[in-house]
């Protein structure tokens, strides 16, 4: 079956961004888009937050993007729409989940006068919860439990090493997992923690805390573009219950818009994952782009709705090695 409208919007983003490569002599690679969570001033859990960038790494990072240009996604949707100043920009910089320490990445972008856009997990907002990844990364290596049994084996969680392995082995059987079976492996696990084991561990790890929705409609209002991140955080791999994908498409989607009173247009896949019914799905629900974490840069050939992104891992120095690398 034909879709039309995604073939269209393939065809003029394509069409967009060959016209605007030619014109800008800009790397050959394409237009970056940077993937980052959030930003710490010093680790506490490595492990805990590994995805999440120095304040002062993430400050050189948008001084680097400053000299380059940058784009916002509305620029990426029609990169020619701002004139001839737009033909040297060949960046976007997203944040991916909702965490409260994206409020930073927010006064340090703003002191730049740099877009940037944040991808929110609805159903987290403003609670003292996690997304599930998150609670049991907290649960599993930080939680009050000598021995947790799951998916049909029993876990020693009594020294770090334990909890380690515990975590990453039960983390990847978990992902792939359909959203009710993962549910209620993560309801056996979960009862196996106290009761207010949660609120413990993100008093203890403040980093992991998300943001409220008051919060969220400040950034929009400031200028920030909000898009959807889903609603649990589930994944889109072909396991999944098609009913599940389309219940985080369209019902963060009504959930941003309710709460900011703007369109919610873009979406980012949890974990990266999409299927081969993806860019359907996410036409059906009213998208105009969507985001993968597969590397690489946009070209003209892009996929609008498969598009890739660079995740920035540490210092300037390492960022511009792992840019060569994808060049």
């Amino acid at each position: 079956m034909r879709f039309p409208t995604i073939d269209l919007l393939r065809y003029a983003v394509r069409d967009s961004l060959r016209k605007w490569l030619d014109k800008s002599g800009a790397c050959e690679s394409g237009i970056g888009i940077y993937c980052y969570h959030g930003l710490v001033q010093k680790r506490q859990d490595k492990q805990l937050e590994r995805n999440f960038q120095s304040v002062s790494d993430f400050r050189e990072h948008v001084q680097f993007f400053r000299r380059h240009g940058v784009m916002t996604l509305e620029n990426l949707t029609h990169p020619l729409a701002q004139g001839g100043g737009s033909d040297r920009r060949r960046a976007v910089i997203t944040f991916d989940d909702g965490y409260a320490n994206n409020l930073l990445a927010a006064e340090i972008l703003a002191e730049a006068k740099l877009p940037w856009c944040l991808f929110v997990s609805t159903a987290a907002m403003g609670r003292q919860k996690a997304m599930w990844l998150v609670e049991l990364s907290l649960l599993l290596l930080h939680g009050r439990c000598d021995r947790l049994e799951a998916l049909g084996q029993a876990w020693q969680l009594r020294e770090r090493k334990e909890r380690e392995n515990a975590y990453k082995a039960i983390r990847y059987r978990l992902k792939p997992m359909p959203a009710n079976s993962c549910r209620q492996a993560m309801n056996e696990i979960r009862g196996q923690f106290p009761a207010s084991e949660m609120e413990r561990l993100l008093e203890q790890f403040p980093s992991l805390r998300m943001m409220t929705w008051e919060q969220v409609k400040r950034l929009s209002d400031a200028g920030v573009e909000i898009g959807s991140h889903g609603v649990e955080h589930e994944i889109h791999h072909p396991a999944q219950d098609p009913e599940v994908r389309r219940r985080e498409l369209v019902e963060s989607k009504k959930e941003i818009e309710r709460q900011v009173g703007k369109r919610c247009r873009f979406f980012a896949f949890p974990n990266g994952d999409y299927c081969d019914h993806s860019a359907q799905e996410l036409e059906a629900a009213g998208y105009e782009l969507a985001f993968t974490t597969r590397p690489g840069f946009i070209r003209p050939e892009s996929n609008p709705f498969l598009l890739p992104r660079i995740s920035p891992g540490g210092s300037l120095a390492k960022l511009k090695h792992q840019l060569s690398e994808l060049c």
